[in-house]
């Protein structure tokens, strides 16, 4: 299984722009969009993507240790985009 090449982390939320995502190395990666300012959905969303990187590794993880669903996320993961 080859490592999948993504912004490393940790990836947080900016503090004075909590729908903002940001990275030490790469500054922003992502902001959520849609909804009014301060919707709950749109903070989860954030919230979500911040801790993206930590879930993935940590699916790696597992997959590198052999669980199948884990193994079956990174492959779906590393594919080609259409």
């Amino acid at each position: 299984m080859s490592k999948s090449h993504v912004t490393p982390g940790p990836w947080k939320l900016e503090g004075k722009n909590p729908i903002r995502v940001t990275a030490a190395n790469a500054g922003n990666l992502a902001t959520m969009f849609g909804g009014l300012p301060d919707d709950p959905e749109q903070l989860a969303n954030a919230r979500l993507a911040a801790n993206a990187s930590v879930m993935f590794e940590y699916v790696e993880k597992l997959a590198a240790a052999g669980d199948p669903e884990a193994k079956a996320i990174v492959d779906r993961f590393n594919a080609p985009v259409p």
